[in-house]
């Protein structure tokens, strides 16, 4: 993913997971998951 601040990354992040939660609302089913950054400083989600 492109980014140019840490706020506009977290703001991304947050969107997909609103996204695929209500995805699976809509289906009458539930989201777990996590978010890993390979390379740079690793941070996860």
């Amino acid at each position: 993913m492109s980014y140019t601040t840490e706020e506009e990354l977290e703001s991304i992040i947050n969107d997909i997971f609103q996204e695929a939660e209500h995805i699976a609302d809509l289906r009458n089913g539930f989201t777990e998951g996590d978010m890993q950054e390979i390379g740079g400083q690793e941070r996860s989600w």
